[in-house]
């Protein structure tokens, strides 16, 4: 699906700085996005300069939902034709879930191979969220391992 969002400006200059439009294209892409992330920044942009007057952004390209750098395509438009086209990089943050493990905590330390299944209890040494690794001890054990949160009660070691 192409997305064709714009957003328009007034400017009392004659051209206007990378600020400008970057917030002109973080507006546009955060309305594309909705709740889905957040965009924090746009790489690219350098010395962009558009014309003084209304101006709009339009995204010809849908930001991708992941973390990290995303490729986007940018045209910019006044007076209905078009001025620049621009291929930027867009910094998105991903909404963070709760904790689901708190420090302390008493967990299940899984390991899984083909064909095997691994289970101890230990104990988390940090606080973590969904899919974020933190240390574990296990119960009788001498050496931290490092975990991925599965769920509230376990966490999963492995590659």
């Amino acid at each position: 699906m192409l997305l064709m969002l714009t957003l328009l400006a007034a400017l009392p200059a004659a051209r206007t700085d990378a600020a400008a439009l970057e917030a002109a294209v973080i507006e546009a892409a955060a309305r594309a996005l909705g709740d889905a992330a957040t965009p924090v920044a746009v790489r690219g942009l350098g010395a962009v300069t558009v014309p003084t007057g209304r101006w709009s952004v339009r995204l010809d390209s849908d930001p991708a939902v992941r973390g990290g750098a995303q490729p986007l395509r940018v045209s910019v438009w006044s007076g209905g034709r078009l001025v620049r086209r621009l291929r930027l990089s867009l910094e998105l943050e991903l909404p963070r879930g709760p904790v689901m493990v708190e420090r302390g905590a008493r967990v299940a330390v899984v390991a899984r191979a083909p064909g095997v299944l691994a289970q101890v209890t230990g104990v988390a040494h940090a606080s973590g969220r969904s899919g974020e690794v933190i240390p574990v001890m296990p119960v009788g054990g001498t050496k931290v391992l490092r975990a991925r949160v599965v769920d509230a009660h376990t966490v999963e070691v492995g590659p």
